[in-house]
């Protein structure tokens, strides 16, 4: 292992055509009541004017702001060069769209302790006019060894995270074949070998859009799949791990399922479900869905409707 900067947190901020947006994500990491802070910012081949917003702030924060310009590659690549390049002993993430509050490096730190390798908190989902439209904390008790958890479904938010260096270098940085979910992937691997925490805080905002990789259902489901195939590709062994096998591959299912719903697809739906059924039976709330495959679109949107109402 290399040597780095003890107690240094080099933040790691890939950035594509974001010149209207990244300098509130780069002030809000200045911002930090933490001081021991570096910024690595990569651009990704950007069309706009984002490498020189970036190369401004590395003029007016030496030492403090790192700029990396690279040939596009997309983000997965930008993140492991930011990483290769960065000197701290600790790597949190930020997209460049997305801000954190002041305090939120000095509140999860005190946390890396024991095999602690991997601390995160909650988020606030914001709108392009700063209005927070929900909020998502840590699942209570989601702390210590929650690999068998990660495996079902990811639990935390890219930019909500820090990481020790150690686990780094011991499993790998994100899986550039990913396309979708490589975040996920990189905690499975990290938990799988250290312990994780969280402060039950909301201390991210993070900006929903159009362009959001998590609005993209096709790339998410793909992603999920890539990530079945890669920890989980057949009934495991470790008679631990059925359970979440198991619920792993219903809860992929399911979530076709409610997007062949939310289309009004009947007959996809169905087999989604029944797919689902045959690991876990009757999961979630698929029963009900299923029995209103058969209602109509019409009769469906009313009773959305008095849903909402």
């Amino acid at each position: 292992m290399h040597e780095y900067t003890p107690n240094l947190v080099s933040v790691i901020v890939p950035v594509y055509n974001r010149d209207q947006l990244v300098g509130g994500t780069l002030d809000s990491i200045l911002r930090q009541s933490y001081p021991h802070l570096e910024i690595v910012a990569v651009n990704d081949g950007s069309t706009d004017s984002s490498l020189s917003v970036l190369r401004e702030y590395e003029r007016n924060h030496p030492g403090k702001v790192l700029v990396i310009d690279q040939a596009n590659a997309g983000q997965v690549r930008a993140r492991n060069n930011g990483i290769r390049a960065a000197h701290g002993e600790y790597i949190a993430f930020l997209d460049s769209d997305d801000t954190w509050h002041a305090d939120k490096l000095s509140l999860q730190m005190p946390l890396f302790k024991d095999n602690v390798a991997l601390v995160y908190c909650g988020i606030n989902e914001v709108d392009s006019a700063g209005g927070t439209t929900a909020t998502v904390l840590p699942e209570p008790g989601m702390r210590g060894d929650i690999y068998r958890h990660l495996l079902i479904r990811n639990r935390m938010t890219g930019g909500s995270v820090v990481v020790h260096r150690r686990a780094l270098e011991a499993v790998g940085y994100f899986d550039e074949s990913f396309r979708a979910a490589e975040n996920w992937d990189l905690w499975i691997r990290v938990t799988r070998e250290y312990a994780a925490d969280y402060i039950d805080k909301p201390l991210v905002n993070y900006l929903k859009h159009p362009g959001n990789m998590s609005q993209d259902n096709s790339k998410m489901a793909q992603g999920t799949w890539d990530i079945l195939q890669k920890h989980l590709p057949a009934l495991p062994q470790d008679k631990s791990l059925v359970r979440s096998y198991r619920e792993a591959y219903a809860h992929y299912y399911y979530g076709l399922g409610v997007q062949g719903f939310g289309k009004n697809e009947y007959r996809e739906t169905r087999k989604m479900f029944y797919q689902c059924w045959k690991f876990v039976p009757n999961y979630r709330d698929s029963l009900v869905r299923f029995g209103r495959t058969f209602l109509g679109t019409r009769v469906n949107r009313c009773l959305s409707s008095l849903r909402r109402g």
